[in-house]
């Protein structure tokens, strides 16, 4: 395989992954974008049925979720939002204690969100078999749900890091594959020029022949 093949290859397969790795990147961002959008619905639909409703139960705000299709990270986000603008706000349209009685019926239904599905078979297993084990275990869960999500983000920035220095490292080899081989292209073509005007001169009348 010659030095322009070789290039043409290298060149393509750089291109590709630079695309398949945009096309992630637009693929996350947009995701992100839906569940803000989904999170910001769910929000006021949820304060908007609070008012209307002051006995609204935790399985009627569970049906409103469902219908907007959010996931249990999302329901859990859009709690502590409303919890931290009913803190914060002075004239919120509810009161922090229903919102925080949600968040604490959602922590009973899912008290190990945010822990890898290995581990909560396991730690239901302990909770049902060891006296107080709720009790015992809300320390090590807050720990894993912690470390799960320190682990989540480090594993994303790594990830990003890994992808971009591996894209700057082809970008690098490719351009000194080119700057060390520039010379001997330019010798070679400088070559086949001369080669192909050799015919063209021996062609040419000489000024004798002119004359004669």
């Amino acid at each position: 395989m010659d030095f322009l093949t070789w290039q043409n290859v290298l060149l393509v397969t750089l291109t590709l992954f630079v695309g398949g790795y945009f096309l992630w990147a637009v693929n996350a961002i947009t995701d992100s974008f839906i569940n803000i959008g989904q999170r910001r619905k769910y929000k006021e639909a949820l304060v908007k049925a609070m008012i209307i409703n002051e006995d609204l139960t935790w399985d009627q705000a569970k049906v409103i979720a469902e219908v907007r299709l959010l996931s249990q990270s999302c329901i859990k986000k859009s709690l502590n939002h409303l919890i931290d603008e009913a803190l914060t706000e002075k004239d919120f349209e509810v009161s922090v204690k229903r919102l925080e009685a949600f968040k604490t019926n959602f922590n009973k239904d899912e008290p190990y969100d945010g822990i890898p599905n290995e581990l909560k078979l396991p730690l239901d297993k302990i909770k049902k078999e060891i006296e107080n084990g709720q009790e015992l275990l809300e320390p090590l869960v807050g720990h894993l749900k912690e470390f799960s999500n320190q682990s989540a983000a480090s594993k994303k920035r790594q990830n990003i890091i890994s992808a971009t220095s591996l894209i700057v490292g082809l970008i690098s080899f490719s351009y000194a594959i080119y700057t060390t081989n520039t010379p001997e292209l330019e010798t070679v073509q400088s070559l086949q020029s001369e080669i192909k005007a050799m015919p063209n001169k021996s062609l040419q009348p000489t000024t004798k022949a002119a004359v004669e």
